[in-house]
C-alpha cells in the first residue's frame, strides 16, 4: 500500500468527494454520475502519463445511495463496488457524513444481501428476499426466507431429496410431500413438515427441491438452497 506521495495534495484516510459533474462509463457502456459520492482514501498510486490516481472507500451514505445496476455491474466483473479508483483531479477534500466505522457496517450488510448478483435471475431473486429484512444477521435473513416461503410456497407438493444423508433412513432422491413449514433451526436452516411413505417428518428444506421444475415451488426451493449453501 502507497502510503504517501510527495507530490499529491492528498494522504491515506484523507475524507473526499466527487467533484460535480464527474461521471464514469463502465465496459459495458453504461454511463453513472458520481458526483458527490464520498469517502476516504485507502491508497495512493504513482502517477500514470501525469494522472495520478487514489483507491477511495465509499462512506455508509454512499453506499446506501448507490444504484443496484452499478452494484450488479460491479459484482458481475469481479470487482468490488464498496471502493474505487478515480483521478486526483476529480476529487477534493471534504468533511466526513459519518465514521469509517459504519461505512464496514454497511460493507457487510452489502456483501450478504447483493454477493450473488452474479448468478444473474436467480441472484436477483434471492437479493429481493435478503432486502425484505431490517436485521442484518443469519436470523435476520432466515427470517426474511421464512415470511417469503410462508406467503409463496403452494402445498402440498412433490419434493425430492437432493443431498446426500448421513443419518436416519431417509436417502437422497427419496419423495417427501411437503406439507407446510415447521420452523427454524441454527444448524439446518428451515424445516419443513411433510409426509414420507407413512410417516410425518420434519426436515431441512436446504435439501429438498421441488420435483416438478416447472412449478413455481421449483424456483423457491431452489433459490434457498443455493442461498443456504452460499450463504457466508
Amino acid at each position: 500500500m502507497n502510503t504517501k506521495n510527495p507530490s499529491s495534495p492528498f494522504k491515506i484516510n484523507d475524507c473526499v468527494r466527487v467533484k460535480d459533474k464527474t461521471t464514469f462509463t463502465t465496459e459495458s457502456g453504461s454511463t453513472i454520475d458520481l458526483s458527490g459520492w464520498q469517502g476516504w482514501i485507502t491508497e495512493l498510486y504513482p502517477s500514470d502519463e501525469g494522472k495520478p490516481t487514489v483507491l477511495v472507500h465509499w462512506d455508509a451514505a454512499t453506499l446506501k445511495d448507490m444504484p443496484l445496476w452499478w452494484i450488479q455491474d460491479a459484482t458481475c466483473d469481479g470487482d468490488s463496488f464498496i471502493e474505487f479508483g478515480i483521478y486526483e483531479r476529480e476529487i477534493e477534500k471534504a468533511q466526513p457524513r459519518g465514521t469509517q466505522r459504519e461505512a464496514e457496517k454497511v460493507d457487510k450488510r452489502h456483501n450478504k444481501i447483493y454477493g450473488f448478483l452474479d448468478l444473474g435471475e436467480e441472484g436477483e431473486r434471492i437479493t429481493t428476499v435478503l432486502e425484505t429484512t431490517t436485521k442484518f444477521t443469519e436470523e435476520g435473513f432466515f427470517d426474511a426466507w421464512h415470511q417469503h416461503l410462508r406467503a409463496n410456497l403452494q402445498v402440498p407438493f412433490e419434493s425430492t431429496v437432493e443431498e446426500v444423508q448421513e443419518r436416519g433412513a431417509i436417502r437422497a432422491g427419496h419423495k417427501i410431500i411437503v406439507t407446510g413449514i415447521q420452523g427454524g433451526e441454527d444448524l439446518y436452516g428451515i424445516l419443513i413438515k411433510g409426509r414420507w411413505k407413512n410417516e410425518n417428518v420434519v426436515f431441512p428444506l436446504c435439501d429438498l427441491k421441488a420435483t416438478d421444475k416447472k412449478s413455481p415451488n421449483y424456483q423457491l426451493t431452489s433459490d434457498y438452497a443455493v442461498w443456504f449453501a452460499n450463504r457466508g
